[in-house]
């Protein structure tokens, strides 16, 4: 059941292209609403496509009305249900065993957890335009010093931290 939602959190974080429907010069505000049609993912309950409207509205908010020849990127729609750019990612990031990997390994889960509601609701009230998706990232392979059994240099974190992770990521 952890590994359902291990999938469905790193589904949710993925954002993905659509070759079909390059952006172009759709930046511009006047453009009527259309809609890009894609195979519905397995998910239940996610929409069936792409708002390419409301995409374009959101990248000319985030480039405050001034996009130049660079930015933003002339890309594909994102697949529906994407994250990004509809939401604001907030993530705390680490290693439950060491303090000095972020702030995962300097605190207990509750007041992890507090600190990140708190955290999150600063950006909500900061700008209430793009919804906040406060989020868990767990550094699970580090580099080492001297190679493993598998002659690389990494050691992998047990399927028990990574757990407590996603645990703590559905709270």
């Amino acid at each position: 059941m952890e590994y359902k939602r291990m999938a469905l959190m790193l589904l949710l974080l993925w954002m993905a292209c659509n070759d079909r429907s390059p952006l172009g010069t759709a930046m511009v505000a006047t453009m009527k609403d259309s809609v890009v049609s894609q195979p519905k993912p397995n998910v239940v309950g996610a929409p069936i496509a792409t708002d390419s409207l409301a995409y374009n509205q959101k990248w000319q908010q985030l480039v405050h009305g001034r996009p130049s020849s660079k930015w933003p990127p002339k890309t594909c729609y994102p697949l529906p249900g994407a994250v990004l750019p509809f939401r604001r990612v907030v993530a705390f990031y680490g290693n439950f065993y060491s303090s000095g990997m972020g702030i995962l390994g300097q605190l207990t889960p509750d007041e992890l957890l507090e600190r990140l509601r708190i955290v999150a609701g600063n950006w909500e009230s900061a700008d209430s335009l793009t919804p906040v998706q406060p989020a868990i990232h767990y550094i699970a392979v580090t580099a080492q010093r001297s190679p493993g059994k598998d002659g690389k240099y990494r050691l992998r974190m047990p399927f028990s931290q990574v757990d407590k992770a996603v645990d703590l990521a559905g709270e």
